[in-house]
């Protein structure tokens, strides 16, 4: 073999072994910044999600462990104010009715056993969301059960 022959097959090598080299980097780049915005995402998310633990100690007003009917109603009252007062500035309806079965709605089946109140282990046990409104009324309005 040539020797111009010979240097023209190790520059194509080198050429490709280069190639191979960026593109590992290029996919280990790819890799870590998906990583970092999955990170990022989740760390978003866990900010917005409501702690379960407080929402509960704010609604068993009388702190005996369980979150009586009246508690419930009382702290769906305020949230339910709130979320119409929402609803009406952004002109997206007024809530009211609808609201308050999507609460009853939620109210029965956070009360799994149907002692009538809301146990803390009830209410950390439940498969939704408490904080994502969207999925509470997919799940709990319009007449779902």
């Amino acid at each position: 073999m040539s020797k111009k022959l010979l240097v023209a097959a190790l520059a194509l090598v080198f050429g490709l072994a280069n190639m191979a080299r960026a593109e590992d980097e290029k996919k280990k780049n790819e890799e870590a910044q998906t990583t970092e915005k999955k990170a990022e995402e989740d760390k978003k998310a866990a900010g917005k999600k409501v702690d379960r633990a407080k929402m509960f100690d704010k609604l068993d007003t009388d702190g005996d462990g369980k979150i009586s009917k009246v508690e419930y109603q009382s702290g769906m009252e305020k949230l339910g104010e709130k979320l119409k007062e929402r609803a009406e500035a952004s002109g997206k309806g007024k809530g009211g009715a609808m609201m308050e079965k999507m609460f009853e709605k939620l109210y029965e089946k956070l009360d799994a056993d149907g002692d009538g109140s809301i146990s803390k282990d009830e209410f950390n046990k439940s498969e939704f969301d408490l904080s994502n409104m969207k999925e509470l009324r997919a799940k709990f309005g319009k007449g779902k059960r």
